[in-house]
């Protein structure tokens, strides 16, 4: 039993904690799968999901798929090192959305009972009797809604992007990005199945009509609602980012803190998240951005004992008897 602890360790000392996250995720999916359906529903649901893969998932596996050439193809290459780092944190982004995908079809095959009248009873608590996009019907105007879609829309090249960008000052600051984020991903994920929420558009009554992306969602043939409300994680690794940048880029804290001001601001005049949701968005980010790079410096000190462990000389007890028999043979 020691030992194989010991192997276990082992291999867990060569991944990256987004790795041993992303491993984690995918076990305990499947053994969700396994007691609350079948395992045979989870080999269906991922086998559909990576048929009917959408650009994101396809544009990762790409990303993927090159930075695996280049290091087969390029062994000795400057750069391997960093091919290498973007391959295993593309490799986890690509686990990520496909836990995504599994948990989405998960609520929906649990037939679990949706959150939005809570979350909207909180919201009305905190503004006033109103929902937040109720107050911003003033802000209604086409030029805004399509400064917000877009801005909410640009949060998809940002947030992969933020890994070469960070990648330019240091493997560390991407690595740590990448880790803050996926973390921030899978806690989300815990956060979909336990408040299970398709946001304000879908359930509640409106007066008014927000054209732009918001009408685009009201499109069956374009959009399916998803429980994918709470909480905001287009709030959570917006925040992330601009933490990030700040810390290791921060010549580009004037671009990120516009295009994060917008991204959050457009989760709520869209109509996609509500107020609270946003809220625990931020609080999830700070909490990462926090915690994460403690847990990673850890890491880093517990590989550096075991690799001092691994090269130190065991003394030899040598006497004046061993010295003659030696010179005698």
């Amino acid at each position: 039993m020691h030992r194989a602890w010991r192997r276990v360790l082992n291999i867990a000392l060569f991944l990256e904690i987004h790795e041993i996250i992303s491993l984690l995720t995918l076990l305990t999916l499947t053994f969700l799968y396994s007691i609350h359906l079948n395992l045979g529903t989870f080999v269906e649901t991922t086998r559909e999901i990576t048929v009917t893969a959408g650009l994101i998932t396809r544009t990762v596996f790409l990303i993927m798929l090159l930075m695996l050439g280049m290091i087969v193809a390029f062994p000795k290459w400057r750069f391997i090192g960093y091919a290498q780092l973007v391959f295993r944190i593309m490799t986890s982004f690509l686990i990520m959305l496909l836990s995504y995908e599994i948990v989405m079809r998960y609520i929906q095959l649990m037939g679990h009972t949706m959150y939005d009248h809570l979350l909207q009873k909180w919201d009305s608590f905190l503004f006033f009797g109103k929902q937040p996009a109720e107050w911003m019907d003033k802000l209604n105007t086409l030029p805004m809604t399509s400064l917000l879609s877009g801005a909410y829309l640009a949060w998809f090249p940002f947030c992969y992007g933020t890994i070469f960008l960070l990648l330019i000052k240091s493997r560390r600051a991407a690595l740590e990005y990448a880790t803050v984020a996926l973390t921030s991903f899978y806690i989300g994920n815990i956060g979909y199945v336990l408040v299970p929420a398709v946001g304000p558009l879908f359930t509640h009554e409106f007066s008014t009509v927000v054209g732009g992306l918001t009408a685009k969602m009201l499109d069956p043939g374009f959009y399916k609602p998803v429980a994918n409300c709470f909480p905001s994680l287009h709030t959570c690794i917006s925040v992330v980012m601009l933490v990030q940048v700040w810390k290791y880029f921060r010549k580009m804290i004037w671009v990120y803190t516009p295009v994060t001001a917008l991204i959050v601001f457009s989760t709520v005049y869209l109509r996609i998240h509500y107020a609270v949701d946003v809220f625990v968005g931020v609080v999830l980010a700070i909490l990462t951005t926090i915690c994460i790079p403690v847990i990673m410096t850890l890491w880093e000190r517990l590989r550096e004992q075991k690799a001092r462990s691994q090269f130190t000389m065991i003394p030899i007890e040598i006497n004046d008897n061993s010295i003659g028999r030696q010179r005698e043979a």
